[in-house]
This record gives C-alpha cells, sequence and structure tokens, in this order.
C-alpha cells in the first residue's frame, strides 16, 4: 500500500470549482488533494459558458487563451416552446462596443 502524503487541504469535488481551487493552491504550492464520489471523468458539459469574473481567475492561472481557444463562440440564444421559436437574443461581444 502507498503511503499518504501530506495534505494541507482536501477539496471535496472535482467540478469546475474544486478543479481550479486545486490548480489555484498548487500554482501557490499548497499540498492538495481531491475527492469525489464520482470515479471517471464526466461524459457531459455541466456549464454553458464560461463567466467573465471565472475568466479572470483562469487569467491569473495562466490558462485562459487555452479555454477561449477551445471553447465555441456563440453569438444567440434562441427561446423556443412547442417547436416556435419565441426570442432571439443577440450575445456577441465586440471589444470596440463595450
Amino acid at each position: 500500500m502507498t503511503p499518504m502524503k501530506a495534505t494541507d487541504v482536501l477539496i471535496v469535488g472535482a467540478g469546475p470549482t474544486g478543479l481550479v481551487l486545486a490548480l489555484w493552491l498548487s500554482r501557490l504550492g499548497v499540498a492538495i488533494r481531491i475527492i469525489d464520489p464520482v470515479m471517471e471523468p464526466g461524459t457531459t458539459s455541466r456549464a454553458l459558458a464560461v463567466q467573465a469574473r471565472t475568466l479572470k481567475l483562469y487569467r491569473q492561472v495562466g490558462f485562459a487563451d487555452d479555454v477561449l481557444q477551445r471553447g465555441l463562440r456563440f453569438t444567440g440564444i434562441n427561446l423556443w416552446a412547442l417547436g416556435t421559436r419565441l426570442a432571439r437574443a443577440d450575445i456577441s461581444y465586440s471589444p470596440a462596443s463595450a
């Protein structure tokens, strides 16, 4: 049996929040351990978008550009009910218009 390493912080949950916390603490030299009840990696997305505040944290950790490069950029949202499109919202973003 492999001996356990010393742990400064126990992170319960390997979702987006737990994993970013683990990355951040590891970057600071903190010994972490992650536990999660699910034994396999996720097979479906648990988020539709990256919030601006989360992206700011990703930039501080150093992987925001990778996330943006690998993600899908959405320009609009459609609201459907019973097979009929009821509304569309433009969510495109241009730094020049901000």
